[in-house]
């Protein structure tokens, strides 16, 4: 298996092939420039010249030759010198005609083949990445993490990574005892308190009530309270100024009935 490093760095030369690719395709499309096409046009010119010097060279020479007044190797040269001009100008010609033409189809359909398969490569290569990526199913902050770097990890036994929450609100889970369950509503005042707390008091209110008793999940470590009694869960908000609580910390709710009075369920 690719590590992330090996796969981003094969995403960045993926991306850079594709890019590479695209901008082939549009220089095709595009054609020469108009410099190219006046350079080309100046070699054209040029190469003519060359060959016009060369060919009226080749009949002089070639008079000269039937007269017998230079060697038959000077005349040869000449010719060699006019055929090799006439390459040239050939050349020139013919390059000057690419610029000048649109893209061959073959050509269209190559460069959009590779654009293509440089998409799929960078693709392929993305969803590896995604294989390998974790995400958060909410917006929140780590709050324990459970496998290192390196690691090994199976799905035929899975278990977490990460311990995951939204700290933005806190939240506290009371247990209310079926025997007070009518004297508990929606929007209820409430106070916490906690040896955490020094003796201080927050204040909050009821957010949430389920609608269905469950089994009692928190002890009170009262020896007289008994554990198998079904409970209610209620959510409680607390108050704006209230300050952040740990999460986890064990707290006291005491519940505010209309007239102040309070009943203390269990923690």
């Amino acid at each position: 298996m690719r590590s992330g490093d090996d796969l981003r760095a094969s995403l960045q030369t993926a991306l850079a092939l594709a890019d590479g690719a695209r901008d082939a395709k549009a220089r095709l499309l595009r054609g020469a420039r108009e410099e190219e096409k006046k350079i080309a046009s100046d070699k054209t010119a040029a190469a003519r010249a060359t060959f016009e010097e060369a060919k009226s060279r080749l009949e002089m020479q070639q008079a000269l030759y039937q007269k017998q007044q230079i060697s038959k190797a000077a005349y040869d040269q000449a010719v060699r010198d006019r055929d090799v001009a006439n390459a040239n100008l050939q050349a020139a010609i013919r390059t000057e005609e690419l610029l000048a033409a649109p893209p061959l189809q073959e050509d269209t359909a190559r460069a959009e083949a590779d654009v293509m398969a440089a998409d799929g490569r960078v693709k392929t290569v993305q969803e590896q990445i995604g294989k390998c990526s974790i995400f958060a199913p909410i917006d929140g902050t780590v709050l324990r993490v459970y496998a290192r770097r390196g690691e090994s990890y199976s799905t035929v036994a899975p278990r977490p990574l990460f311990s995951l929450a939204d700290t933005s609100r806190r939240h506290i889970r009371a247990e209310i005892d079926e025997r007070d369950v009518d004297r508990v509503s929606l929007g209820q005042k409430v106070l916490i308190e906690s040896d955490a707390l020094d003796g201080k008091k927050l204040k909050g209110s009821v957010a949430q009530i389920s609608d269905m008793m469950g089994r009692k999940s928190i002890s009170t470590g009262d020896p007289a309270d008994k554990s198998d009694r079904d409970v209610l869960e209620a959510v409680v908000d607390l108050e704006g100024n209230s300050r952040p609580l740990p999460i986890g910390l064990r707290v006291t709710v005491q519940f505010l009935s209309s007239g102040s009075n309070v009943f203390h369920p269990p923690k």
